[in-house]
């Protein structure tokens, strides 16, 4: 069945005012601890119980939560805007590159009409030169056949792409004054540098 336009307008008000309701209860329910517990959120001094940690541990919690979901919200929108960009974009240069392509046609027509007979391939006005060469072949790969088929028959033709293995080596090595060493040698390249003592919320 379908809704008139004041049926929707009241489920959506309905709608809002539940979300206000809940907003205003949870607001409530948060000043009540805050009083029971004896902390105040806007200008905590120091924490005196358990209590008021675990109070602490859950706000930490909740604005880690706010902080995903403004990503998450960043993230989406971007995504959609970048389409809509993506389509202005496609918009804005296809009248330009078919007038390019028109004007291209009328040059080479030109060209054509001006050097016939002439045994040359080029020629040179003040704006620029309009000439005829042979582009270069165009080559397309399907590089995971290509590569199975050279590893195997002609190896030379495939690059390794050469990488520090730095798991392996800091379980080998051993740190100590700000430098890493391999069997009591040096490694050059190596900058280790201690780090305070971090502390979290999990």
């Amino acid at each position: 069945m379908n809704m008139s336009m004041t049926e929707m307008q009241f489920e959506s008000f309905e709608q809002q005012t539940g979300n206000d309701l809940l907003g205003d209860l949870l607001s409530f329910i948060n000043e009540e601890e805050e009083q029971e517990i004896g902390v105040n959120e806007s200008q905590p001094s120091r924490i005196e119980n358990d209590m008021q940690a675990n109070y602490f541990i859950r706000k930490v919690k909740e604005l880690r939560k706010e902080k995903e979901q403004i990503f998450e919200t960043a993230e989406r929108e971007l995504r959609r805007y970048e389409a809509k960009i993506e389509k202005w974009k496609k918009m804005m240069l296809s009248p330009l590159e078919n007038k390019e392509k028109f004007f291209l046609q009328l040059l080479q027509q030109y060209a054509e009409e001006q050097l016939m007979g002439t045994g040359k391939k080029s020629m040179k006005l003040i704006e620029g030169t309009l000439g005829f060469c042979k582009k270069p072949d165009k080559y397309e790969y399907d590089e995971k056949t290509l590569l199975a088929y050279l590893k195997e028959k002609y190896p030379d033709f495939v690059r390794y792409k050469a990488s520090v293995d730095k798991t392996e080596l800091k379980k080998a090595a051993e740190a100590k004054d700000g430098k890493l060493y391999l069997d009591g040698e040096e490694v050059p390249g190596v900058a280790v540098i201690p780090q305070e003592i971090g502390f979290d919320v999990k």
